[in-house]
């Protein structure tokens, strides 16, 4: 495993962290804004010495089987980064009391935390340098 995939998988430990103490608002939400943080930084992290975003640019533009995995990793991360803006503000709503219905906006924002996880656990997967890619391409 190559290091971003060690941090991610440190990540996803904090994710599955902060989900566990999901009946504590006050503690789950600083774990899982520190888990977003720690990803964005990550990308960001990735971009800057790596050029990462210019590379998955052209890697959509290609049809190379090995690129293939890389193809699919790309829009789930999209997705992953759409899901971070809607649970981050379902989540920021309920710490403020800014709802109508306090129950259909815990059940949202359970929904689209869900969401955040399964996208989080697919780009995990389908990220360069995880194993799977070793097994498909070794």
């Amino acid at each position: 495993m190559t290091g971003p995939t060690i941090f991610m998988s440190c990540v996803l430990i904090v994710y599955l962290i902060g989900i566990s103490y999901r009946d504590r608002p006050r503690i789950h939400w600083k774990i899982m804004v520190l888990g977003m943080c720690a990803d964005i930084g990550l990308t960001l992290w990735l971009e800057l010495s790596r050029g990462a975003i210019r590379q998955a640019a052209g890697v959509m533009e290609f049809e190379h089987s090995k690129e293939l995995l890389f193809r699919v990793h790309i829009p789930i991360a999209v997705g992953l980064f759409l899901c971070y803006f809607f649970v981050s503000r379902s989540g920021y709503k309920l710490m403020k009391g800014r709802f109508d219905d306090p129950q259909k906006a815990r059940q949202r924002h359970r929904a689209i935390g869900i969401m955040t996880l399964g996208c989080y656990v697919g780009s995990f997967l389908t990220a360069p340098g995880f194993l799977i890619e070793q097994f498909f391409y070794s």
